[in-house]
């Protein structure tokens, strides 16, 4: 592994702790299925949806550093939130309460997770770095000058 591809998954793995941080509690409550109404269990199921429709997207962004591989085919970032989200859905309840009540350890485990789940299922190749003159997520013209204009989901046309 390249110097250059360590730095990005150490950074990205960062990043998914801090996008679980800035999360608003409630959202978090909501992945964990806690109801402050005490709602019945069909609700909680639905409420644990939402979490996690509003936290899987701000996770998977946090890949746009990366050609995101699968086979051949290279991607952005887009691509990995389906998996983002099965890995969410697989962490344990009692782990999703103590995200929600603020755990650091939780939160980083969590991060962890998801970021090696991803990392199992495709290739991650960072790209490289943006220059100084460019603060901010301009990632996908970094990726559109590395492999070309992408399609709107993600994949590169054939």
């Amino acid at each position: 592994m390249s110097r250059r591809d360590a730095r990005a998954r150490e950074i990205v793995l960062v990043s998914l702790g801090v996008a679980l941080a800035v999360t608003p509690k409630f959202k978090l409550q909501y992945y964990a299925r806690i109801s402050s109404s005490r709602r019945a269990a069909a609700i909680a199921g639905r409420m644990e949806v939402v979490g996690i429709d509003a936290i899987a997207p701000q996770m998977a962004q946090r890949f746009a550093p990366f050609a995101v591989f699968s086979g051949e085919d290279a991607n952005q970032w887009r691509i990995v939130e389906p998996t983002v989200r099965e890995a969410l859905i697989t962490v344990p309840i009692p782990e999703r309460v103590l995200l929600a009540k603020g755990d650091t350890d939780t939160r980083h485990k969590i991060a962890k997770q998801v970021f090696e789940a991803v990392d199992r299922k495709y290739r991650l190749v960072a790209l490289p770095a943006m220059p100084a003159n460019n603060p901010g997520g301009w990632w996908d013209i970094v990726f559109e000058q590395e492999y070309g204009l992408p399609k709107p989901d993600g994949t590169l046309p054939a």
